[in-house]
């Protein structure tokens, strides 16, 4: 479980993944997306995958369309864009 787990005041879902260095958990409150949402999931660095992916399950099993992957910095030699197939990631060009 994740140091930041079990913050949030009401009920939640929640979705443990796998870190390149751990494990982590996020957490939605059940009531906080209406069924057939559109949502783009937004990251920092893609490196395994595992943040954006158990975001879209997250989002996917409360009700949201998961309309894109979007993250700042790729970094390629990690399998990150592999591990999110059917999935459209766009990441900034490299400088």
């Amino acid at each position: 479980m994740s140091a930041y787990a079990g913050k949030l005041p009401r009920p939640v879902s929640a979705e443990a993944y796998a870190l390149e260095y751990g494990r982590a958990t996020l957490e939605l409150h059940r009531d906080d997306i209406t069924s057939g949402t559109r949502v783009l999931i937004l990251d920092d660095v893609l490196a395994t995958g595992g943040t954006p992916g158990a975001a879209a399950v997250l989002l996917e099993r409360a009700g949201a369309v998961v309309a894109g992957v979007g993250v700042v910095l790729e970094i390629d030699e990690l399998p990150g864009r592999n591990n999110r197939p059917g999935r459209e990631v766009v990441s900034l060009p490299h400088a």
